[in-house]
C-alpha cells in the first residue's frame, strides 16, 4: 500500500519512519510538509494511505481531509497531531478521517494502526 506523509517536522517525519519501517506492506511514495505539495502529490501519487497533521505550511489538514472527502477519494487518513482538541477530532471525523492520534500520547499507536488499515483492506 502507498503511504504519503504529510507533516512539517523533519524530527517527526523520521520518527515516523523508524516507527514503521518493519511495516513490508507499505510503501513510502513522499513525504511533505506543505498543504500545495500534499495536494499535488495526492493528485499524482494516489495513496491509498496519508499521515497528515493539521497544523501545516500554507495552510490546514483539515483542508487536505476536505479534499479527499469532497472528492470521495479512496485514501484512508490518520490524523496525527499535537492539537487534539475535541472539536479538531470530530471535524476529522466528520470529514472522513479514519484514525485521530495525539502525538504526545498516541505515537506508540500509529504502527498498530497502520497495520489495523492494511489488515482491514486486504
Amino acid at each position: 500500500m502507498k503511504l504519503l506523509i504529510v507533516e512539517d517536522s523533519p524530527l517527526i517525519v523520521e520518527r515516523i519512519k523508524k516507527n514503521i519501517s518493519e511495516i513490508k506492506e507499505l510503501e513510502i511514495i513522499g513525504e511533505t510538509g506543505t498543504v500545495k505539495e500534499a495536494e499535488y502529490l495526492i493528485k499524482k501519487e494516489k495513496p491509498d494511505i496519508i499521515i497528515l497533521d493539521i497544523h501545516l505550511q500554507g495552510g490546514s489538514g483539515l483542508g487536505i481531509q476536505y479534499l479527499i472527502h469532497s472528492q470521495k477519494l479512496n485514501i484512508k487518513t490518520v490524523i496525527l497531531t499535537n492539537y487534539s482538541s475535541p472539536i479538531l477530532q470530530e471535524k476529522s471525523f466528520e470529514l472522513g478521517a479514519k484514525y485521530f492520534l495525539d502525538k504526545s500520547r498516541d505515537f506508540s499507536k500509529l504502527k498498530e494502526t497502520l497495520i489495523n488499515i492494511i489488515e482491514d483492506k486486504e
